[in-house]
């Protein structure tokens, strides 16, 4: 029969296990795969069937009509359950329909790809079907065929997720193992929006040596898809991977030493002061199965290979696979350089080119800017001249597709091949294959008209994504209209040299980096490196004073997010201001995003960044100088030292009252306060926080904040009545003014008061309204606060595996809680659980050791709590056992207690 055209069902079968048969069964193997054959062919020929494809035991067949499909395969199932010779055969099968590209009885195209992968997804005795075919097939009439919906998943091919339902019939099983698709939880690999293409043998050989070695790099030029090919590998190997695969981006890090810090937050690595973060990492990933994706490494590979033996070292089952244009250089490498697509030679047929990956990769992309394009015999020479002239490189390859929506491909060839004999005297030293990319982007680059010339050079001071509001206020002027920059930007991205992402209602722009790369050298070139460089970081010196007003004006959200999703641009800001002796738009940058980045947890890297503008000694006008010490101040209080956060604070106060800057000085004057308790001067402490009452009050302004405040002072000491009077009036001054990150505040210290009060369940309710509200408004130190307390009330009303679970989770998160102590207080509260005693004392060491050293005195719940454990561990292990592992456990770190701790409760939970 004729293979079927347009649109095309396909259904996949795959025998399952079939290399472990052949071992098991090397004599019967091949009789029991003849009768497979046999019933399968029988099948198909009944339902009128192509089949187009058979590899071992795996069959490829095309149908009309999707129930034909449907029909074919229950059958052959049936079939394959009749008593046969040999070992018994289980044949998993997928069913996907779609428009594809069949040349010379065969098939190719995204659709053949996706029916491929989806029936990989599923079990031996297992229908499969798309969601696509599901709205063909009629089974709404009831038995015996019918579709049971499995829901959405992410296939290997990255794209986007599929609804997949599973055949019902009364010949075939109903409960199956669940499907072998991309799980969320253990992958962060982004979705792809294009198809991957081709690389059959790249996968195969570069899949061998994941198989084979802890650490691969795949090496090339910028372009070469060595990123697109890492997604593939790694989503290929999550399978084996119990502990999943980890995406970490290094092309935004211009900063070696942030290079840890992104591959612990990837990671979700818990960090502490006294910990390295590598330290942290390795304890994050332990000897879980896993794969670290380390991706665009060429500008750090003399930072990145340090980092890359202490962690296969310390992790005896990580494996990394790594991209960039040079090897790590790192003893145990596997290296493998990602060659380019293959292409045809000149003067060949439309079939015979089309089996070659570049051409096919320049039509499937042409098909998107150009819905209408095929490859045909009038234009097959012209495709493949240009993928001859660009080396297959598919980065140009890409380049050049777009351009299908404006240029007919002679038009493009004809275009290419001018500009490579114009860059054909380039320097001999140079890698070819470098060479022939600049090329590409350079022809991209002439096709623009002057003004998009100058918009492109001058979006490569953006770093990651960034807005079309940043765009218009660093790249406009001198040669570029502010209103014509909205036509510009629309150009660019339809010739592709400018990416668009739509979330959340907003447009982001982002450059692929090589093209970011090549706009950079023009910049330099037209010498205008320094000025955008400097307007970059005055956009985002106002952009940070807009996102303090727009937490102050109550939408902590949306401050939070405008920080998260430009903290690339807000680094490289800072990197310019900070080694250009800009220390003005320094300040403001610190000064506006200073106290988000306390909310948002970001402890370290908001003390690092204040510490060098400091270290600059900065000479600023007074109010800004005193935003940017309140930032300071608060930031080092809470991590580093509440010592040194009340001395930076005590110059904020003194310029504050300089100022006359009453609201600006309450608000000082609330931290400073927090810190003079924390460091044990509590008179001092609460005389600043009622003056910041006061204040608040003649400005206006609920004084949530320092009532809230003093209630924690009062904890501190024990006084709970007095802290609850405190909250409450906290509470009341918050909902008055509908102020939500107020109320969270104060509900979860109402319910922190009650907690040690003995008033549980009350306790239990404000502390779950005030996390609610905290995880509402991503303010994650606070839910971890919440969270601390939620355990202890876990313990005290008789739930030891609960609050064990609460506190194995904590201590599993990134280390965001207000104080640097949090994670040694849950340890102490895990040591209360713990069922063996002598692992307890050895806890109970260790966090004494460390409160012992610091310089913030424990809370009063502390303090009590740990004198009760203490307590009962000398009872049950006498006073000088105690002593002895309560000794041992002071010479411990805080990575081991906590590594410790966690073990102990993932015991009892388990």
């Amino acid at each position: 029969m004729k293979p079927p055209t347009g649109q095309v069902t396909f259904l996949f079968t795959d025998v399952q296990g079939s290399s472990a048969l052949w071992e098991e069964f090397p004599d019967s193997m091949a009789q029991a795969l003849a009768v497979h054959d046999q019933r399968m062919q029988a099948a198909v020929d009944e339902h009128l069937g192509y089949v187009f494809t058979t590899a071992g035991d795996s069959y490829a067949v095309a149908f009309g009509e999707a129930a034909d499909a449907l029909s074919a395969a229950i059958s052959a199932q049936e079939r394959f359950q009749e008593a046969a010779p040999g070992p018994e055969i289980l044949v998993r099968m997928g069913i996907h329909t779609g428009t594809t590209y069949e040349r010379d009885g065969d098939y190719f195209g995204p659709v053949v790809n996706r029916c491929a992968r989806l029936m990989s997804t599923g079990h031996g005795g297992q229908i499969l079907v798309s969601g696509t075919t599901a709205k063909l097939l009629d089974v709404d009439a009831g038995p015996p065929t019918g579709l049971l919906d499995l829901g959405e998943h992410r296939l290997k091919d990255l794209s986007q997720p599929e609804r997949i339902f599973q055949v019902t019939h009364p010949s075939l099983g109903e409960r199956f193992a669940p499907l072998k698709t991309i799980d969320a939880s253990l992958s962060n690999l982004p979705i792809q929006l294009t198809s991957f293409v081709g690389r059959e043998r790249e996968m195969s050989e570069a899949g061998s040596l994941i198989h084979d070695s802890r650490l691969v790099t795949l090496v090339g030029p910028g372009g070469a898809g060595k990123t697109r090919l890492a997604l593939q590998l790694a989503a290929d190997a999550i399978d084996d991977l119990t502990g999943g695969v980890t995406l970490v981006e290094l092309a935004p890090a211009n900063d070696p030493d942030l290079i840890a810090e992104l591959i612990a937050t990837r990671l979700g690595a818990s960090t502490s002061s006294s910990t390295s973060l590598i330290e942290s990492v390795v304890a994050k990933i332990g000897d879980q199965q896993m794969l670290l994706l380390l991706d665009n490494c060429e500008h750090l590979v003399e930072h990145v290979a340090p980092l890359v033996l202490p962690l296969l070292s310390a992790c005896p089952n990580l494996k990394i696979l790594a991209t960039s244009q040079s090897p790590l250089g790192v003893p145990g490498e596997a290296v493998y350089r990602v060659p380019s697509l293959g292409v045809p030679d000149a003067d060949v047929a439309v079939d015979d080119a089309a089996r070659f990956d570049a051409v096919t990769l320049f039509a499937e992309r042409a098909r998107l800017a150009q819905p209408a394009f095929e490859l045909t015999p009038d234009n097959v020479a012209s495709v493949v001249e240009i993928c001859r002239q660009l080396d297959g490189i598919p980065l140009a390859l890409e380049l050049a597709a777009a351009r299908v929506a404006i240029l007919s491909p002679v038009a493009i060839a004809e275009r290419l091949g001018e500009r490579f004999r114009l860059l054909a005297g380039g320097p001999r030293t140079a890698d070819a294959r470098h060479q022939t990319l600049q090329a590409t982007i350079e022809w991209s680059h002439d096709l623009l008209s002057e003004t998009e010339q100058i918009l492109l050079r001058r979006c490569s001071v953006f770093v990651g994504t960034f807005s079309f509001d940043a765009v218009e206020a660093v790249c406009s002027g001198d040669g570029i209209d502010l209103y014509d920059t909205l036509d510009l930007v629309a150009a660019l991205v339809d010739k592709s040299l400018i990416n668009v992402d739509h979330e959340n209602d907003t447009s982001r722009y982002r450059m692929l980096e090589s093209v970011r790369d090549f706009a950079s050298a023009q910049l330099e070139m037209a010498g205008e490196t320094s000025g955008r460089t400097r307007a970059h970081a005055d956009f985002f010196a106002r952009h940070a004073e807009e996102l303090q007003r727009t937490y102050r004006g109550g939408d902590l959200v949306s401050a939070l997010r405008g920080v998260r999703t430009d903290a690339d641009n807000f680094r490289a800001a800072l990197e310019f201001a900070l080694t250009n002796d800009q220390l003005e738009p320094a300040g403001r940058i610190l000064g506006g995003i200073g106290y988000l980045w306390y909310v948002d947890g970001l402890f370290r890297e908001g003390v690092d960044w204040c510490e060098r503008f400091f270290a600059l000694n900065p000479d600023l006008e007074p109010s800004l100088m005193a935003s940017a010490l309140h930032s300071y101040g608060t930031l080092v209080g809470s991590w580093a030292g509440a010592a040194a956060g009340a001395e930076v604070l005590e110059r904020e106060v003194v310029l504050r009252r300089e100022l006359d800057d009453p609201l600006r000085l309450a608000g000082a004057l609330n931290n400073l306060g927090t810190a003079y308790g924390d460091i044990g001067l509590q008179e001092k402490g609460n005389g600043a926080l009622l003056e910041a009452v006061d204040l608040f009050r003649a400005a206006g302004t609920p004084p949530t904040p320092p009532l809230t405040s003093l209630a924690w002072a009062q904890m501190n000491d024990g006084n709970y009545e007095r802290g609850l009077y405190y909250c409450r009036e906290a509470v009341d001054e918050a909902a008055a003014a509908q102020i939500p990150y107020g109320l969270a505040l104060a509900a979860s210290a109402i319910g922190q008061c009650l907690t040690h009060m003995g008033e549980l369940v009350e306790a239990r309710r404000h502390l779950e309204e005030g996390r609610a509200g905290y995880d509402e408004l991503g303010v994650t130190p606070g839910v971890q606060d919440a969270d601390l307390m939620l355990a202890l009330i876990d313990r005290d009303e008789g739930n030891p595996s609960e609050a064990a679970a609460r506190l194995a989770r904590f201590l599993e998160q990134p280390d965001v809680h207000w104080f640097h102590e949090g994670k040694l207080w849950a340890v102490q509260v895990a040591a209360s659980l713990v069922d063996d005693s002598a692992t307890s004392a050895e806890l109970i060491g260790a966090v004494g050791a460390h409160y012992a050293s610091d310089e913030r005195p424990q809370p009063a719940w502390v303090l009590a709590d740990l004198a009760e454990t203490t307590s009962q561990l000398e009872g049950r292990l006498g006073g000088a056992h105690f002593e002895t592992l309560r000794a041992t456990g002071a010479q411990g770190d805080q990575k081991r207690v906590i590594d410790l701790a966690t073990q102990a409760l993932e015991a009892m939970v388990r």
